[in-house]
């Protein structure tokens, strides 16, 4: 195998290449250094954020809404199959929960035919296609006005199998706090 040899212009194209890539390469390398959660986010390496974010998505946001509205509607109904079979497996632990007859449902007549409406939405990407979403809101009745207890829950929604799950939470596991 002969080697050819370069002539001066393909040498001055294959030098402007190579400096052309060290320049790209280190601007790079700075930006990482300077802002690497830029960086990350930039080039869709973040596989997991840190903080949650507010959901400006509105697409996002009803699917989440109206997963929460139907949760409602399976309360009212008293489904408790449908109930359990939306409940997070890690809530349906920590409560004991394991199978649908172990679900009870309040006989008060202020906790019968409720809504949720959402007020706050805030999102986390827990792994590829699967968020955590912390959602806040208050009951109301269904046919009369008025606010009744704030609620907060969080709602993991799995795209790869199209699937969520629910689990109720508390005021301090949610925090509030939403980033931009």
């Amino acid at each position: 195998m002969s080697r050819r040899k370069l002539n001066d212009s393909e040498k001055k194209v294959l030098s402007f290449w190579v400096i052309l890539a060290i320049v790209i390469i280190s601007g790079l390398l700075v930006f990482k250094l300077v802002a690497p959660e830029k960086f990350d986010k930039f080039f869709g390496l973040g596989e997991y954020d840190r903080k949650y974010t507010l959901v400006k998505d509105r697409t996002r946001y009803y699917t989440v809404s109206n997963a929460l509205v139907k949760y409602y509607s399976y309360l009212n109904e008293k489904n408790s199959e449908a109930i359990f079979n939306i409940y997070n497996d890690t809530y349906k632990t920590n409560k004991g929960i394991t199978s649908p007859s172990n679900i009870s449902f309040s006989d008060d007549a202020e906790k019968q035919n409720l809504t949720f409406n959402t007020r706050l939405m805030c999102k986390k990407k827990l792994d590829k296609g699967i968020y955590s979403f912390y959602v806040t809101g208050f009951e109301s009745k269904a046919n009369v006005s008025g606010r009744l207890d704030n609620k907060y829950y969080e709602v993991i929604l799995d795209d790869n199998q199209f699937v969520f799950s629910i689990q109720p939470i508390d005021e301090k596991s949610f925090g509030g706090e939403c980033h931009e």
